[in-house]
C-alpha cells in the first residue's frame, strides 16, 4: 500500500492498493473524480428524468450511502452520536462537496440545521438560477441522522429540505433536517 497523508498532499489519508489501484479512505473504497463530473451527471439526470424524478433518485441512493458510510466510520473510528455527524460533515468537505457547518442540533436527534459554503452543486450552477440546486445532499443528511439515531436506539424517519441556496440568491446553502415520525 502507498499512503499519502494530509501533511504531504491530500486533506485525508489515502491508501492505494498497488495491485488493484483501488483508493481507500478510512477503509472505504473511493474514486477521485473532478467536481464538474457531478455537475454534469446531475444536469443530465434532470434533463432526462425531470426534477422530481432526479430528486427521488438522489434521495434513494443518498440515504443508504450515508448510512453505510456512517456505519463504517463508526466502526473504524470508534465514534458515535454528534461526534460521528461532525466527522461525516468534515469528511464530505475534505472530499470537495463543500464546507459543512452544523448550525443547530437537537441532542434528542429530532432536528438539525446545516450550512454549506462552496457547495459543489451551487458553485457549478452559478448564481441566481431561479431555484435551489443542492437537493442531492438531502439523502446524505437523512441517512446520517437516521443511522446515528438508530444506533442510539431510536428509529426515526427524517426529512430534509434546502431552505437557502447560493445558486438561488443566498449567500450560502442551508438545510433543515427534521424528524418526520
Amino acid at each position: 500500500m502507498i499512503t499519502c497523508d494530509h501533511t504531504s498532499c491530500l486533506p485525508v489519508p489515502v491508501s492505494v492498493d498497488e495491485r488493484t489501484g483501488i483508493w481507500s479512505v478510512d477503509s472505504l473504497p473511493m474514486i477521485l473524480m473532478p467536481r464538474h463530473f457531478w455537475i454534469f451527471v446531475k444536469s443530465e439526470i434532470e434533463s432526462r428524468l425531470g426534477f422530481q424524478e432526479a430528486e427521488t433518485l438522489f434521495l434513494k441512493s443518498g440515504v443508504p450511502a450515508a448510512r453505510h458510510w456512517c456505519k463504517e466510520a463508526a466502526k473504524e473510528k470508534g465514534i458515535q452520536g454528534e461526534e460521528l455527524l461532525q466527522y461525516y460533515f468534515s469528511q464530505r468537505g475534505k472530499r470537495g462537496m463543500g464546507l459543512f457547518s452544523l448550525l443547530e442540533f437537537d441532542p434528542e436527534w429530532k432536528s438539525a440545521r446545516v450550512r454549506i459554503d462552496y457547495s459543489v452543486y451551487a458553485e457549478g450552477a452559478g448564481q441566481n438560477v431561479g431555484r435551489n440546486v443542492c437537493y442531492p445532499m438531502n439523502g446524505a443528511f437523512i441517512g446520517a441522522m437516521s443511522f446515528i439515531s438508530s444506533s442510539n436506539g431510536s428509529c426515526r424517519e427524517y426529512g430534509a429540505v434546502e431552505v437557502e441556496c447560493k445558486a438561488n440568491g443566498g449567500d450560502h446553502c442551508e438545510f433543515l433536517v427534521w424528524d418526520k415520525s
